[in-house]
């Protein structure tokens, strides 16, 4: 039992988090409502994916949202521990679908 603790709370959720605040064409917030956001991480010139993923979130009635980059559905069978972060050359793109 006392393994099982101590491995239970040094394991580490991989992953970060991620806020936005939605608006649409308009400039306007878009509060309270469902949306598709896809999270791609690329290399320093957005040529080469290194990671995809998608996430259904809801804004909140400021029109933020929040998630947490990888938690959500691989995009391609990859997953975030894919990513080489040594080179410290990540770049990230967020794209949004309204429902």
């Amino acid at each position: 039992m006392i393994i099982t603790t101590a491995a239970m709370s040094s394991a580490q959720t991989n992953g970060f988090n991620y806020q936005a605040v939605v608006r649409n064409a308009q400039g306007e917030l878009v509060s309270n409502s469902s949306v598709s956001l896809r999270i791609t991480l690329t290399d320093q010139t957005g040529a080469q994916v290194m990671y995809q993923e998608t996430h259904n979130a809801e804004t909140n009635a400021y029109g933020v949202l929040s998630v947490t980059v990888g938690a959500g559905v691989p995009a391609s069978g990859q997953t975030i521990d894919s990513v080489v972060w040594a080179g410290g050359h990540v770049g990230m793109r967020g794209e949004l679908d309204g429902k």
